[in-house]
């Protein structure tokens, strides 16, 4: 059976409580709607549910982009990236491409339509109300999903695995099981839970003995009998038991699609992808980007110039530095500061092929010359240190924050911030 990596289940954590964080506060607001003005009354209370997705979005996309880095360590792999990826490009962005206060008008309407056509106005909104419940967790869990996939794009020799995560519907269970490469988008359903898992393993019998990849026909003989049958339906289960093609008894593409095709999100002046947009210009999605760009380095140069990868957050010129830097702008350096400070440094530490986690670091960081040893970098120092860095600069580096990102699964690593 396969086994997920440690930091993409801690990542997958962290996004639900996300969802859920996200889900209490529009659960909330649409329950203060009474029978009467939904419209009026709801169209006051979607900045309020927007922000809370929005948030909830950064963070699932920031997560995203820590652990990608971590689960590549963790099978001793890793590549060198050809850019960073903004997590906040993936936020404030529905699936199909419009923005979340577009999207979150469709609960009212729908309560007013079904309101229209006599139903009772209280089994009106109970159902505009699960209508939008799927929206905030299918939108949190797009954007992890939508920033792990441009990550992988920007990794040259990396694509990614389908994990199943049971119980799983029929839909995933056949699309899992094999490597899929950096511009193949993620099909999914509305609340699909399968996860996205970045790997450089490109050969099945590897991937096997890694346990990275399921046989669908093994995650069907995992199943109860009742559970194939619910799964499958009756006559499915049967026909797949009796030797039938899985394949074959289902179509693994009803209900399953990519993200949109073009947003307006983040194109106003405010917005990163607006500095460097034409007027007027649409700002493609990476599924997108990914059709339109078979060549890989098309392919980043695309992202780039669309405002999804982007050196932005460090807090330097880009030097190496030694001995801490006291001052920031004229001040002393808030703690905050400081750990973006030295992530950043041991990210560009990385990039010119040192090792920032041994006592030669510690003389090079302006320490006590004790004459400390180096060590050569492992794929794991390297894939730590640009998941610090991300976690750094995602959350401004606030501690606690910054700890979740990083996932509980490095406690140890994580209680160094």
């Amino acid at each position: 059976m396969a086994s997920i990596p440690p930091a993409i289940e801690a990542h997958y954590a962290l996004v639900r409580d996300q969802e859920a964080r996200a889900l209490a506060t529009a659960t909330r607001q649409w329950r203060k709607l009474g029978p009467n003005w939904i419209g009026q009354a709801w169209a006051e209370r979607i900045p309020t549910v927007t922000a809370a997705i929005t948030s909830a979005q950064r963070t699932a996309a920031a997560s995203a982009l820590v652990s990608g880095a971590l689960a590549l360590g963790q099978q001793d792999t890793w590549a060198q990236p050809d850019g960073l990826v903004d997590p906040d490009a993936f936020a404030g962005l529905a699936a199909d491409g419009r923005s979340l206060d577009t999207l979150l008008r469709a609960p009212a309407i729908t309560a007013r339509t079904l309101i229209a056509d006599g139903m009772e106005p209280a089994q009106a909104l109970a159902a505009g109300g699960r209508q939008l419940s799927m929206m905030v967790l299918t939108e949190v869990a797009d954007a992890g999903r939508g920033a792990a996939g441009v990550q992988i794009a920007a990794r040259p020799r990396v694509g990614y695995v389908r994990m199943l995560a049971p119980p799983s519907c029929s839909r995933c269970v056949i699309l899992a099981g094999r490597f899929y490469r950096w511009n193949q988008g993620f099909l999914r359903h509305p609340r699909c839970d399968c996860k996205h898992v970045p790997t450089m393993v490109t050969d099945q019998a590897e991937a096997f003995a890694k346990g990275l990849i399921d046989d669908p026909y093994e995650a069907f003989s995992r199943m109860s009998e009742a559970e194939q049958n619910r799964v499958f339906t009756n006559a499915g289960a049967q026909a797949i038991r009796d030797g039938a093609d899985m394949y074959q008894v289902v179509n693994a593409r009803r209900g399953m699609k990519y993200r949109g095709s073009f947003t307006s999100e983040g194109i106003t002046k405010h917005g990163w992808a607006g500095q460097i947009l034409r007027r007027g210009q649409k700002r493609m999605t990476p599924e997108t980007i990914y059709r339109l760009n078979p060549n890989r380095e098309q392919a980043v140069a695309s992202l780039r110039a669309q405002g999804y990868i982007t050196g932005r957050g460090q807090i330097s010129g880009g030097a190496i530095r030694g001995q801490y830097e006291a001052t920031y702008e004229g001040r002393r350096m808030t703690a905050a500061e400081r750990r973006v400070f030295v992530a950043t440094r041991n990210w560009e530490e990385v990039q010119a092929g040192l090792n920032p986690y041994t006592a030669a670091a510690v003389e090079r960081h302006g320490g006590a010359r004790i004459g400390g040893q180096d060590r050569p970098l492992t794929p794991f120092d390297r894939a730590r240190a640009e998941a610090e860095y991300y976690a750094a600069v995602a959350s401004n580096g606030e501690a606690g924050l910054m700890r979740r990102l990083f996932n509980s699964e490095y406690k140890a690593l994580a209680a160094d911030i």
